[in-house]
């Protein structure tokens, strides 16, 4: 079972891999090459291939959330992938958090009202910071309930490994 969840997990990587280099050329592979983001009045440049490891991710997360839930977290494997896909996601999102904050001080949303008081008009690099600690939260909240199940997997299997050892029924051909 744990071989064939490795090569399902190998299998996907590699699909998730080719299957977007059809729709954006397999040129974006190359280290230098660049996404252009246009977002209200800021333009960024991403690096392709940080671009396709966050899109890999986020893949695999979705993919192994859905088994985990589907086989209620049964699957040790699986929800070991699912833990650190949902670690790295809490780390991109991490990062994003950091530059909405950034970008939130450095932006020029304020304007003056009539009687001298800064206002924002609409800063959505607030709603951006906001939105990403939600989301953060929530993947804290996947990553808790998947490590507690899968303790409590390793757990019994443990605990069943002592009790077949004390009362002599282990197997012998292992």
């Amino acid at each position: 079972m744990k071989n064939k969840e490795l090569i399902f997990l190998l299998i996907l990587i590699v699909s998730l891999l080719v299957l977007p280099m059809y729709s954006i050329g397999w040129e974006a592979l190359h280290p230098e090459s660049q996404i252009d983001v246009n977002i209200h009045d800021s333009y960024f440049i991403i690096p392709t291939l940080s671009a396709i490891c966050v899109y890999i991710v986020f893949i695999i997360f979705s993919i192994y959330l859905f088994r985990a839930l589907l086989q209620k977290f049964r699957n040790k494997i699986a929800n070991l992938i699912l833990i650190v896909s949902t670690m790295t996601l809490i780390l991109i999102f991490t990062f994003l958090i950091c530059l909405f904050r950034l970008w939130e001080s450095t932006s020029s949303g304020y304007s003056s009202s009539t009687e001298g008081i800064a206002t924002t008009q609409g800063n959505v690099w607030n709603f951006g910071f906001w939105m990403g600690l939600g989301i953060q939260l929530a993947l804290i909240i996947v990553l808790a309930v998947t490590a507690y199940k899968t303790g409590r997997l390793f757990g019994q299997s443990q605990k069943d490994s002592v009790l077949l050892r004390f009362t002599g029924k282990e197997s012998r051909h292992n």
